[in-house]
């Protein structure tokens, strides 16, 4: 019966932070609002201000791109993002990107998926995060 009782609490003692630290990672994701990235993630916002993750690994060659769409305006901090309503939806706003960076159409791709963007003379691409592949 004592066994039973001390691995009952040794269980509960190793359990509990686990579920601390899970849920406070949920309540930390929640309150990002439609940004759910990591501090460190490079986003740039189009389509509205959603933001698109920007794939930092791999360069894509230059005949990729079609479409010139706009650039980047703004440079901000995901916190400035999530918190100041005036920044909310607007296009161009990037915590990686220079503002004057150039945003382009992915060839034969849906913007709403996928865009492509430059960042030092290099092509990226930058897929929206809750697409992300």
């Amino acid at each position: 019966m004592m066994n039973v009782l001390k691995f009952g609490i040794v269980m509960m003692c190793l359990l509990f932070p686990v579920a601390c630290a899970t849920d406070s990672a949920e309540r930390e994701e929640s309150s990002a609002g439609t940004v759910q990235t990591e501090n460190n993630d490079p986003f740039v916002t189009w389509s509205g201000g959603i933001p698109y993750k920007v794939i930092t690994e791999e360069v894509l060659p230059d005949k990729l791109a079609s479409e010139e769409l706009g650039e980047v305006t703004m440079e901000v901090t995901l916190s400035e993002l999530t918190e100041d309503n005036e920044l909310k939806g607007q296009d161009g706003l990037s915590n990686y990107l220079k503002a004057g960076s150039l945003i382009f159409q992915l060839k034969d791709a849906n913007t709403n998926e996928v865009i492509l963007v430059e960042h030092e003379g290099q092509l990226y691409k930058a897929v929206r995060l809750d697409h992300e592949e």
